[in-house]
């Protein structure tokens, strides 16, 4: 039964990736950094060299919360269609943490900006700026001369000539006009892709180093299938948007497109950067009167329907959201939709009110753990699944926020070491005492109990008893020490306390004891004991903490401001 979701991983530093490797006579737990990407295709492995800095300063930065999944939003809408509607505007600012607008006269992307601001003040909204294409936005200062002759771009729309200066300057001019508003929170250049040398690339880097410090820095920057993933952008910018992360250059192995990717998005996390990671696989708009023949292969079910398709919607979603919950770290966001369009049915744009949204999510346990293409990992209050070659996925949701440990399991091929069983000790001393809080039984008659050991000032309080170990066997312990004044030192416990196959630490229980004081059962030759040592002695771990962990602070005097 084993199951890479039953393996939890917990206490480790960032900056680290999770893989099982399966090597001859052996089945190990690979531990690499973030950076290093050594170990895929011979393209990423030669190209994604270098690194990039941690980020210094995050409190500008969009707010961030575990409670449930953390989401930002991308819309539009037709001008034909008429403006957004209150409820359009108040759905985004309440459920988003951020979002890009652009796509409009200059008053209109501010004008929007201050009307989610109205409802929530938190909100970061950044000026959308394309940097190859012009989108025909009505801008005073924008000049013909600035575009190049011939075909155009994406949607056919023409694009900016970066030979030109004076084009390189008013991009640049534009954008810091626009952040200089108070609804702007900052820029997102978009269409970035393109070695570092190239004059679009010097410009979108100048705009980086312009804007002001508080303001957020982001764009359409890392993807996996360009040299490098463009990582270079990070030195410079303060985060990146992921899109097409399936996508991959030719003869790149299956599926580690989205396997670069999210080791992608987790480094950029782990350096502090913003992470908007596009969950949407597919862009299916209202395309209002097409023929079911035109309807692109990928929007089939989703076009021309009368209702919500709600199963195919979730079907989606699963997979989008298992694979953002494995990158997921502060300060990076989810993004769902079946398209940005907000001219058609509320349910394309808007997916606030799915149920997965609705859940508790927690903080990670741990770091995800990846065998082959399969990823697990566990947060607070849901414990995820994805196998990216099947697209199967497992959500344990649990809402009490208690993980759910999971149950032993055996694996011929991950051998544990067994503890040191209570029963394999010898018995303890004749001369301690301990009674019982039922009267002696033969062993015919044995039932299971609790014993209640009595501490003097020194340790075990002799007890008239009859034997040594009473005849049934103690299912629970009571240590009273009450009366122990002895501090630190060893009481040796006896041995029959804990015959018993149903042994559980919970089942002891310690009372009465001055506090101060930490509590260990060691098992020793001939004895099982309490070893009781000060909480600021640290002289029993490893030695680097035992010879520096020294000295001592004073306890505090006064509470009453506490």
């Amino acid at each position: 039964e084993y199951d890479l979701m039953k393996i939890e991983l917990i206490g480790f530093e960032s900056g680290l990736w999770f893989e099982i490797a399966y090597n001859v006579g052996s089945i190990d737990l690979k531990i690499t950094s973030l950076d290093d990407y050594s170990g895929y295709w011979t393209r990423v492995k030669n190209s994604y060299v270098g690194d990039y800095p941690f980020q210094t300063s995050t409190d500008h930065y969009p707010q961030f919360s575990w409670e449930t999944v953390p989401r930002w939003i991308s819309f539009r809408r037709n001008p034909n269609s008429g403006p957004f509607t209150q409820e359009d505007i108040a759905t985004i600012a309440n459920n988003n943490y951020l979002s890009w607008y652009g796509l409009g006269r200059p008053e209109d992307v501010i004008n929007m900006a201050e009307s989610i601001k109205a409802i929530n003040p938190h909100y970061k909204m950044l000026l959308y700026w394309n940097s190859e294409s012009y989108w025909g936005s009505e801008i005073d200062t924008f000049s013909e001369s600035y575009l190049q002759d011939g075909p155009g771009g994406t949607g056919d729309r023409p694009l900016y000539d970066h030979s030109n200066p004076a084009m390189r300057k008013w991009w640049i001019d534009h954008a810091l006009f626009m952040d200089s508003d108070d609804a702007i929170d900052g820029v997102f250049a978009d269409n970035t892709r393109g070695p570092a040398t190239t004059l679009k690339s010097e410009m979108i880097k100048d705009l980086a180093d312009t804007l002001p410090a508080d303001s957020l820095k982001l764009g359409n920057f890392i993807r996996q299938r360009d040299d490098d993933g463009n990582r270079f952008r990070m030195n410079y910018e303060e985060g990146t948007y992921f899109e097409n992360q399936h996508i991959g250059p030719v003869n790149q192995p299956d599926h580690e497109s989205i396997i670069v990717s999210m080791q992608l998005a987790r480094e950029a996390s782990w350096k502090q950067k913003v992470v908007m990671w596009n969950g949407s696989r597919r862009n299916c708009g209202c395309f209002d009167g097409i023929a079911d023949s035109d309807i692109p292969p990928s929007c089939v079910g989703f076009i021309n329907v009368d209702d919500e398709p709600r199963d195919l919607i979730m079907q989606d979603l699963e997979l989008s959201l298992a694979e953002y919950l494995m990158v997921a770290e502060e300060f990076s966001y989810f993004g769902f939709n079946v398209s940005p369009d907000a001219s058609c049915e509320r349910w394309r744009w808007d997916s606030s009110g799915l149920p997965q949204f609705q859940k508790p999510l927690g903080e990670p346990v741990g770091p995800p753990i990846r065998d082959g293409n399969t990823f697990a990992r566990h947060f607070e209050f849901v414990s995820v699944k994805i196998d990216l070659e099947t697209e199967e996925t497992t959500f344990d949701w649990h809402d009490t926020g208690d993980f759910p440990t999971a149950a032993p399991f055996s694996h011929s091929l991950l051998p544990t070491q067994a503890p040191v069983s209570p029963t394999q000790a010898s018995i303890a001393p004749s001369d301690l005492k301990i009674e019982s809080n039922v009267p002696s039984q033969s062993p015919s008659d044995s039932t299971s109990t609790t014993t209640r050991i009595l501490l003097s000032a020194s340790g075990f309080d002799p007890i008239t008893s009859n034997s040594i170990c009473p005849a049934q066997e103690a299912t629970a312990v009571v240590i009273d020490g009450s009366a122990y004044t002895g501090g630190p030192g060893t009481i040796r416990l006896y041995q029959c306390t804990f015959i018993n196959d149903e042994y559980d630490l919970m089942k002891i229980e310690l009372i009465g004891f001055e506090s101060g004081l930490w509590f260990e059962i060691a098992y020793n030759v001939g004895s099982i004991d309490l070893k009781i040592t000060s909480l600021d002695d640290y002289s029993g771990y490893w030695t680097r903490v035992k010879n520096s962990y020294v000295g001592d602070y004073p306890f505090q005097t006064s509470t009453d401001h506490y």
